[in-house]
């Protein structure tokens, strides 16, 4: 009997993973990407505007980084 794999051992964070540790093969990979149907043409266009403000704390200083897109 084929053991069912589940499909979050496919999600692209930790796909790699799953492949060197051996629990699916690449080809495994491969098949699973082919399976997938192509979902374009239900794609929407948006616009977007993104803003970072990161602050880190580093050896007692705060450092902090801001990042803006301008129109």
């Amino acid at each position: 009997m084929a053991k069912k794999i589940d499909e979050h051992v496919y999600d692209v964070r930790t796909v790699e993973r799953h492949v060197r540790s051996g629990l699916i093969s690449k080809k495994d990979y491969e098949k699973f990407l082919s399976s997938l149907e192509d979902s374009a043409a239900q794609a929407a266009e948006s616009d977007v505007r993104m803003s970072f403000d990161v602050a880190r704390r580093r050896d007692d200083r705060t450092i902090t980084t801001e990042t803006s897109e301008e129109d």
